[in-house]
């Protein structure tokens, strides 16, 4: 009877974040297509109000209560957190209303491709060097837009216990363009009842997208924690500045119950 609950919920959700998904994407959309007649500085503060609104409400129907800890930026800033979940984005969306640096094969996939290409996600293959220096610089014209440009600075999932070394690549338009670099902590809680955290809502390396999602919506609901350190850092070398970014996050994070 338990079971049959749960994938009821589950299902519930589906339904209901893609209808709210879809039409807030059209409003969006036409909004910032009107707005930007007149200021592409407007279409951006449209654009990162639209994101927040979507964003916090899908996780409110997904189950799950949104808490900020700390002052989070808002325009024309570069940040870093680690990484546990695949609704890490979600989260951050719904609170700094920014643009991701994502894996590139995310733009491939059904649906979410087709919206994360149409909302300024900025896409990288990490397995080809190459492509490193054109993103650079797609994070660097996004900065100079006004855009929040946030970044998993561990370039991949986490293992939910520990935060691994924090990759200095993408760190360099921040330091060229000498912007401070904040720095963020995630964190998730289940109810009482309910798998822990780090089985439900933490995305295991041998876990597929799907069998993943369906196991959060199942999920009765949640906490989603995102808290920012005091100021962020500067630096002039990015192997450095890193470290000493992985150093914050790593002496703030708490491993996944």
């Amino acid at each position: 009877m338990h079971r049959f609950w749960a994938n009821s919920r589950a299902a519930w959700r589906v339904v209901i974040v893609l209808a709210w998904t879809s039409a807030m994407f059209v409003v969006c959309m036409l909004c910032r297509y009107l707005v930007r007649l007149g200021s592409r500085d407007a279409e951006l503060r449209v654009r990162s109000a639209f994101v927040r609104g979507w964003a916090r409400t899908a996780m409110r129907l997904g189950g799950f209560r949104v808490r900020i800890v700390g002052t989070p930026p808002r325009y024309g800033c570069y940040t870093v957190s680690n990484h546990l979940s695949s609704i890490d984005s979600v989260l951050i969306a719904a609170v700094t209303g920014g643009v991701f640096v994502a894996r590139h094969d995310i733009a491939q996939w059904p649906y979410i491709g087709f919206l994360t290409r149409h909302m300024d996600i900025i896409f990288v293959n990490r397995t080809r060097r190459t492509d490193v220096g054109g993103i650079n610089e797609r994070i660097a014209g996004a900065l100079r837009e006004g855009f929040a440009v946030h970044v998993f600075a561990e370039s991949r999932i986490g293992d939910g216990k520990t935060v691994q070394a924090f990759k200095p690549a993408l760190l360099e338009p921040a330091v060229r363009a000498e912007i401070p670099v904040h720095y963020a902590v995630l964190g998730y809680h289940t109810r009482p009842g309910d798998p822990p955290p780090s089985e439900a809502v933490h995305w295991g390396p041998d876990v597929p997208f799907k069998e993943h999602i369906l196991g959060i919506l199942r999920l009765r609901g949640g906490e989603a924690v995102m808290s920012f350190g005091e100021a962020p850092i500067a630096g002039t070398d990015r192997k450095e500045l890193a470290n000493a970014l992985w150093k914050k996050v790593s002496a703030q994070f708490v491993p996944l119950e």
